[in-house]
């Protein structure tokens, strides 16, 4: 999933990478793959990755107070759906974050929580998994406060994440 991200990065290079994807890049652990990406960008970018057809399925979603659009990358005949969902802030604060020599711009973790917070707190169908996801992000921070300290850098290479196969 993070291929096609990194596709888009190539034409698109202030796009920022938040949610769970961004949190597992920083070294927390979730016990999960993301089912999505979470991709922060200003409305003129999204606009532009919308008219080269990089999407399918587009729609605009109402559950946040940003305005955002929750879509596909467009698939062929050997790969199957990657959701993604595209916020839209006009002035987005992020984090460079360098992940096995890659170079990213992440979410801030402040931010992350506060969504996964509010989220966590509503009637919304995925409301446990944030709280489950919060449990064990400050779990993780107790016993590692690096992690908040340093939000640049991971403090470890994961043995395997599984979205960022092919």
């Amino acid at each position: 999933m993070i291929y096609k991200f990194k596709q888009l990065l190539e034409l698109f290079p202030d796009l920022i990478l938040g949610g769970s994807a961004s949190l597992i890049l920083r070294g927390f652990s979730l016990e999960r793959a993301p089912k999505d990406l979470d991709i922060i960008c200003d409305k003129a970018t999204f606009d532009k990755i919308n008219a080269l057809h990089f999407l399918e399925n587009v729609s605009q979603k109402t559950c946040s107070s940003d305005m955002s659009f929750s879509a596909s990358f467009r698939r062929d005949e050997y790969t199957k759906e990657e959701k993604v969902d595209f916020v839209i802030r006009e002035s987005p604060e992020f984090e460079v974050l360098d992940f096995c020599g890659n170079i990213y711009k992440v979410e801030k973790l402040q931010t992350i929580l506060s969504y996964k917070m509010k989220y966590a707190l509503s009637d919304i169908e995925s409301a446990v998994k944030h709280r489950l996801d919060l449990a064990k992000i400050f779990l993780q921070l107790q016993y590692n406060p690096n992690l908040s300290k340093n939000l640049t850098q991971p403090l470890y290479k994961p043995k395997k994440i599984m979205f960022l196969e092919n």
